[in-house]
């Protein structure tokens, strides 16, 4: 079977165990079956929440907006953020708050 996505061959038998291992029935009954609360078990380490969002501040310079992507795991709740950036398009490490060029 190949991956269209990823673009790896995976062997039919692979898949079925990797299944089996993280508590999911095979597909004919998988449709009928797996419940929310099943399918949230098996995938619980791979979610994460993002948000990207602005933040205006009065600088020196006046009115500056900043951008911001947070993304947290769910799991162990692990947050990180992207380099933030002004409306100027300056580097800006934000637990300082001072600008980088």
């Amino acid at each position: 079977m190949l991956s269209a996505n990823l673009g790896y061959k995976v062997g039919r038998g692979t898949v079925a165990n990797v299944l089996n291992r993280n508590g999911i029935e095979p597909a004919p009954e998988r449709n009928k079956r797996t419940k929310w609360s099943t399918f949230l078990k098996a995938h619980w380490k791979r979610f994460a929440a993002s948000d990207f969002l602005t933040v205006e501040v009065w600088t020196g310079r006046g009115l500056v907006t900043y951008y911001l992507l947070f993304v947290i795991s769910l799991a162990d709740r692990v947050g990180a953020h992207s380099r933030n950036h002004d409306s100027t398009g300056r580097s800006v490490n934000a637990a300082a708050g001072s600008n980088s060029q």
